[in-house]
């Protein structure tokens, strides 16, 4: 499917007497590719999952994507004053510490796709998650600590051994000898994927809340906060861009019920049945983006939509390929945003679109009351008058880093060429010598290639790698971590030889 037509009609808003919230989406045709075939296995819904036979990214134009957005939403000329900006009065500071969560319900256990084998086009992804990073430490001119953010969700969704974690492009994690999910390493975000059979994940004193008042016992659903929550001040909340079988879309508010020990009591185990004790998605999706965001608040919802999935969410599905990403502080206007896209492409496969009503769609698909019910409690509008479109398919990434008072670098996308994989590293222009090394390591850890290179001024770089070892074999084919130290800071790149 091609990119999705310029969005024309929304929902009606749903808070009376809220202004409307700013929005940007952009769109870039060239920032992934991918190809799909009509799948031969169904999902625990019993929908029929589209076949993934390629999917690929350009990190230097996704990262252009998130900061242009930025930049038009703020009204900043400066990526790093452009993050500084969505910050509280007098939080931000050296100590501030920052939670990025991802929803990594990907389906891991889908027939037709390996994700150990291939990046999920529907799923988080490392080129989106450092677009972030690299934004946040240009902050507090370029002294902002990259070891006070940190990744998470809960493992339940994560393949056992956590590949899925490296294939979707995220450092792979290091020891973990407390076994609760976090690692943290010098020069490099923290990892949390948290292991609700610790008890020290969410412990008896966490933080909590009643996800579905009015209820009683068990249905009224309590629930216990996650660490990560509370851990940090604040939450850059990335949701996926899928369809939902029970709160109608999946997106950025349903993407806190990782933040929890309990999210299964809102629906049970019965997800799509309508006669049900539980109090369902569509009243307890605002309450737990309420309650979380209490906690910690959020601010900067994205949307990554550079592909996304129109039915059979939250995990696999039928999927549509939009490469959009979405920005927008009011969790209502972004997942607004989401369900017309999830709309669009729904009409243009016959399927029946969706409506912020109860109930269901005509093909019985459940409706997203959540956003409705969401506006009614004034978490945001749903309104697309502040709606600004940006097409940055024939711009050309400049990868400009402004000279700051840490030197900083970003890295490109690796690629091959005359039999060698060659990984661009762009400076800043500060002129300083630029401290840059690299190592490959094999799917164990275990390093098998190291480079050395002498500091330079220069604001371009590019490794090359030969595809052997540091004793001249060829290498086997098959998955590799080429880790990069570029002024201190640690970036992967996962590729195959």
């Amino acid at each position: 499917m091609a990119s999705l037509p310029v969005i024309l009609h929304f929902p009606p808003t749903f808070a009376r007497g809220m202004s409307a919230s700013h929005i940007v989406s952009t769109v870039d045709r060239l920032a992934t590719s991918m190809q799909i075939t009509a799948g031969k296995a169904p999902n625990s819904d019993g929908v029929i999952v589209d076949k993934v036979l390629q999917f690929e990214l350009e990190y230097e134009r996704v990262a252009h994507m998130l900061d242009q957005a930025l930049l038009q939403l703020t009204g900043q000329s400066d990526t790093g004053k452009a993050w500084e900006s969505l910050f509280p009065e007098g939080m931000l500071n050296s100590q501030t510490h920052i939670g990025i969560k991802v929803n990594f319900s990907i389906g891991w256990m889908d027939a037709d796709n390996d994700w150990n084998a291939m990046m999920c086009p529907y799923g988080p992804k490392g080129a989106v998650t450092e677009a972030v990073i690299n934004g946040l430490c240009r902050m507090l001119e370029g002294t902002f600590p990259v070891e006070n953010i940190t990744i998470y969700d809960l493992d339940l969704a994560i393949t056992p051994g956590k590949a899925n974690t490296v294939v979707q492009g995220f450092r792979p994690n290091g020891p973990d000898p407390a076994a609760d999910g976090l690692d943290r390493q010098a020069g490099a975000y923290a990892l949390h994927w948290v292991n609700l059979r610790n008890p020290l994940s969410a412990p008896e004193n966490a933080p909590g809340f009643i996800a579905a008042p009015g209820y009683s016992g068990e249905y009224s659903a309590p629930q216990r906060m996650i660490r990560p929550v509370y851990d940090n001040d604040v939450m850059i909340n990335i949701g996926n861009a899928k369809d939902h079988r029970a709160a109608g879309v999946t997106g950025a508010m349903k993407n806190t019920f990782g933040c929890t020990d309990n999210c299964v009591a809102t629906h049970g185990d019965s997800w799509m049945d309508l006669d049900t004790p539980y109090a369902g998605c569509g009243l307890t999706v605002p309450v737990f983006y309420q309650s979380i965001d209490r906690r910690c608040p959020t601010i900067l919802n994205i949307l990554d939509a550079l592909a996304g999935v129109y039915d059979g969410g939250p995990t696999t599905g039928k999927i549509f390929h939009a490469n959009t990403i979405a920005l927008s502080r009011d969790p209502v206007t972004i997942d607004t945003f989401l369900l017309h896209m999830i709309n669009t492409a729904r009409k243009e496969n016959g399927y029946a679109v969706l409506s912020t009503e109860d109930g269901r769609a005509a093909d019985g698909h459940p409706n997203a009351a959540c956003l409705r019910i969401a506006g009614e409690m004034q978490l945001g509008n749903g309104s697309m008058d502040k709606l600004m479109d940006l097409d940055l398919s024939t711009a050309r990434p400049t990868g400009f880093i402004p000279s700051l008072e840490n030197g900083r670098a970003e890295v490109g996308t690796p690629r091959a060429q005359g039999g060698e994989l060659r990984l661009p590293v762009q400076f800043d222009r500060s002129g300083r010598r630029h401290r840059l090394e690299a190592r490959v390591n094999n799917r164990h850890g275990q390093t098998i290639r190291q480079f050395t290179l002498p500091a330079s001024r220069l604001e371009h770089a590019e490794l090359s790698w030969d595809l052997r070892d540091d004793a001249s074999r060829v290498v086997p084919a098959g998955r590799y971590v080429w880790e990069i130290e570029a002024e201190g800071v640690r970036y992967t790149r996962t590729i195959m030889a």
